[in-house]
């Protein structure tokens, strides 16, 4: 058994090489974790991590991978013998920190790209890589923990619950992730009183006007505070005071 004396170099080469890690980061990696110099070993409430993916969470730490790449996608819809495609062969990478304006005319795939990184549609060809790590494998499970933690969406169509109040319907996205009822509660109005709707609260979505259920769809999107918001023509239905 290795102990924290050994040189780091014992086992850092053999993972470089399996991974295509380059030696240089992985000692570095090392030294910011100060980990022991053995191949595997407890880590975080007693899981067993690779020195591949101490790296790999690291290196996104430090900016060294993207938060978002698509990688050839492309998206084709089949209607009887007749194929058309939304999307084609689109390469872009997103950095941690941003904002990102898609600029184009009607119909030429915007909405079938958000929805495409939002996870609520599979691509055709290509790959959505998600910190490193490709989607091509998810199960339904990883989407759905992606589209519940990771993404807050701003729908064009707004994609509300007429049955339910607006502070129901931004609660909502809340009690998907398991968040107790009266925290719940509080985020929600917080949310919306901060789209300027708290004394909407009550209300259903058919007794409010367009402009106020996009901002209801603004602020469900944002109280879970997401890593990524995508807003698919999010201040279409505002005025410009609103809209700033």
């Amino acid at each position: 058994q290795r102990t924290e004396k050994r040189k780091p170099f014992l086992v850092a080469p053999a993972v470089s090489k399996r991974r295509n890690i380059p030696k240089n980061i992985l000692y570095q990696v090392l030294k910011i974790v100060n980990m022991p110099y053995c191949k595997q070993t407890n880590l975080i409430a007693n899981k067993r991590i690779s020195y591949y993916n101490i790296y790999r969470r690291e290196k996104f730490r430090f900016g060294w991978i993207f938060m978002l790449e698509l990688i050839g996608v492309s998206k084709t819809y089949k209607n009887g013998d007749v194929y058309s495609a939304a999307i084609k062969d689109v390469n872009l990478k997103f950095d941690k920190t941003g904002f990102i304006s898609i600029l184009g005319g009607s119909g030429c795939g915007k909405s079938t790209m958000l929805n495409i990184i939002g996870g609520l549609m599979p691509c055709t060809y290509g790959d959505l890589v998600i910190n490193g790590i490709s989607t091509k494998n998810f199960k339904q499970t990883d989407w759905d923990s992606y589209r519940n933690n990771y993404i807050g969406f701003v729908f064009q169509s707004y994609n509300l619950i007429p049955h339910l109040s607006l502070v129901e319907n931004v609660e909502l996205s809340l009690s998907l992730s398991g968040i107790p009822i009266k925290e719940r509660r509080q985020r929600a109005m917080a949310a919306i009183e901060q789209v300027g709707l708290k004394e909407h609260a009550r209300k259903n979505p058919n007794q409010i006007s367009n402009g106020q259920m996009q901002r209801v769809a603004i602020a469900r999107a944002i109280v879970h505070d997401p890593q990524i918001i995508l807003a698919d023509e999010p201040t279409g239905a505002l005025d410009s005071v609103n809209s700033e």
